[in-house]
């Protein structure tokens, strides 16, 4: 075995100086010697070797190829070459984004249908990024099967196609290949599959994606939650608002797991607030401030599921809580007034009926806490009234029988 080693530090070397006469003069003088290594008897020396040379292929100082291919391409390497052709070297080289390792690769004839840990092949890397259009154009000309595979999650090249709006959009010329109504494991399509990952970022994104021609914008999938309702629940209340109406998707629509986008997002909005308002600083500086463009996102999605016509007076599920209850027991008194002031509730919140504890009150009696609800209550009056008007003379009569909002 010490010849073995020794033959890689000298192959290191050589990769190092690219001197092809030094690996010819060595090959021939040790030429017997390195047909036993690699006769194929030995399939553990063969995985080392070829281990080896794809570390050496993403050397920072590597960026010629050529010496890899008089190496692998020697009659004594023939298996060795067999097997680097079936590694996962491309998948890498399309993972981490390197393009001059990739072009060379696909010169060398890999197996595009290997497949990683993930059960994701070089294609889904890179359709990801957009520099490596030309190595996708290249794995897509050959139309093999490897271009219809799925990950282990069920999830083709289209999937990871949707990753931000330029891939998308890149990826469209190749959308009749694909059915665009595929669903993954999770009986997720395209449109659901991109909102419930947080790929969706604004309006121009949907309209490249409605090109896709997916059919169902209101799948459910196994987690009992659709496009729209992931999209409230991470906050992209602008997308939302698109999304709901270009396809027409009834706001209050519930589906047969009880979920409605009001549903989803007010347990979203309950678990962040609660979470946040109670957690005590790891030192002396307070960082809840970091979490103010949370908190803002929320309160802004909150006035977009009102103008969408969201029924705020639906139960939200069996024990009758409804987001008036629930925001009353967060002591998030900001969102009350502005759905009071919206018509949207009516001010007695109790849920006599609530005998359950999903929801449980906030511990407003904590210092902690009490400092929390004052900055949320700062920071969701700058989201609902971003011009500083509110109208008093109403909510003072809805909430405290007189014309003074008291907590302002």
């Amino acid at each position: 075995m010490n010849g073995y080693y020794d033959l890689k530090r000298k192959i290191d070397c050589i990769i190092v100086f690219r001197d092809k006469k030094r690996f010819l003069k060595h090959v021939e003088k040790q030429g017997k010697e390195i047909e036993s290594y690699f006769n194929g008897n030995n399939l553990t020396l063969i995985n080392d070797f070829v281990n080896e040379i794809n570390n050496s292929v993403f050397k920072p100082n590597i960026k010629k190829f050529s010496i890899f291919e008089v190496i692998l391409k020697h009659k004594l390497f023939t298996n060795v070459l067999a097997q680097f052709r079936e590694s996962d070297v491309l998948i890498r080289a399309c993972k981490n984004g390197d393009r001059l390792p990739a072009e060379w690769l696909l010169t060398m004839d890999i197996n595009y249908g290997v497949k990683d840990d993930y059960g994701m092949t070089a294609l889904m890397y890179a359709v990801k990024k957009t520099h490596l259009s030309g190595i996708v154009k290249e794995i897509m000309s050959t139309n093999g099967k490897h271009i219809q595979l799925c990950d282990y999650y069920g999830n083709n090249a289209l999937f990871y196609a949707t990753e931000r709006v330029e891939t998308l959009d890149n990826f469209l010329k190749y959308k009749n290949i694909f059915s665009p109504n595929h669903v993954n494991n999770d009986n997720e399509n395209i449109i659901l599959y991109c909102c419930r990952y947080g790929k969706m970022k604004g309006e121009n994104y949907l309209d490249i994606l409605n090109k896709y021609d997916c059919k169902d914008p209101n799948l459910t999938n196994s987690e009992g939650k659709t496009a729209a309702m992931y999209l409230a629940e991470l906050c992209k209340y602008k997308e939302l608002e698109a999304f709901i109406q270009f396809y027409k998707i009834d706001p209050n629509y519930k589906n047969k797991f009880g979920n409605s986008i009001l549903s989803v997002f007010i347990k979203a909005y309950y678990t962040f607030y609660i979470t946040k308002a109670e957690e005590i600083p790891r030192n002396d500086i307070d960082g809840f401030g970091l979490t103010l463009d949370n908190y803002k996102m929320f309160s802004l999605t909150l006035k977009s599921l009102v103008s969408l016509g969201c029924d705020f007076t639906i139960p939200i599920d069996s024990n009758n809580n409804t987001v008036g209850s629930i925001l009353s027991k967060m002591k998030d008194e900001v969102s009350i007034q502005y759905l009071l002031e919206k018509d949207c509730i009516e001010y007695s919140l109790e849920n006599k009926n609530d005998n359950n504890q999903e929801y449980r009150r906030i511990d407003e009696t904590n210092p902690v806490v009490e400092k929390h609800l004052k900055m949320i209550k700062k920071w969701a009056t700058e989201a609902y009234y971003p011009d500083g008007t509110i109208h008093t003379r109403k909510l003072g009569r809805l909430m405290m029988g007189y014309d003074t909002v008291t907590f302002l």
